[in-house]
């Protein structure tokens, strides 16, 4: 039959490696402490990456490409963005990566005299935008396009609201102050009658 007590030989053994235990964390724990103070901190996260077509085309399109595409009525010297290549080479690139302050584009986006800053004739942009492409640069100027040398994007089609076209697509404003008139409703002979020639 198995007695229900330890022998004194087991608790023995128990206490004795508990101790040791308890011992030796006692002994360890400044030698942590001492291995976490000589540790350098680590870098704060970096900020949001910065990519090329979802955050720099988006500004290149709406505020350089009247100037600096392939389709420019009137362009702006030589330089072409409309396509990475063209940011990125040639005699003068207007992007050397990992070089914002030597950069083109950032010398002329922040150009102090308004008759050589770009845009040309329009507001200069924001700092957070000239910010945005600073980052980009700075972090290599990567491209995640599909082909460096096609055109990325197309100059936003115009509204259809300055489209002209022979059917209004809703009834012409009524002066100020007056109530406008109910328009009858049109049966589908009527309607299918507006859209013919």
């Amino acid at each position: 039959m198995i007695s229900s007590r330890l022998s004194p030989t087991t608790t023995d053994r128990r206490r004795f490696l508990l101790g040791t235990a308890l011992g030796l964390l006692v002994l360890v724990a400044p030698l942590l402490d001492l291995m976490a103070a000589a540790t350098p901190p680590t870098a704060p996260a970096p900020a949001t990456e910065v990519l090329f077509m979802r955050d720099i085309v988006p500004i290149l399109v709406q505020r350089c490409f009247t100037c600096h595409d392939a389709n420019a009525k009137e362009p702006g010297g030589e330089l072409r963005i409309d396509t990475y290549e063209g940011l990125t080479k040639g005699d003068h690139p207007a992007v050397l990566p990992g070089e914002p302050d030597e950069s083109g584009i950032i010398l002329r986006l922040t150009e102090e005299d308004s008759s050589s800053r770009m845009p040309r004739d329009e507001d200069p942009l924001p700092k957070a935008q000239i910010d945005l492409i600073r980052r980009w640069i700075q972090a290599g100027a990567k491209f995640d396009g599909p082909d460096p040398k096609t055109p990325y994007a197309k100059k936003p089609a115009a509204s259809a609201a300055s489209t002209t076209s022979p059917h209004p697509t809703h009834p012409p404003a009524a002066p100020a102050g007056t109530k406008p008139e109910p328009q009858p409703k049109a049966g589908k002979s009527e309607a299918i009658d507006v859209m013919k020639p």
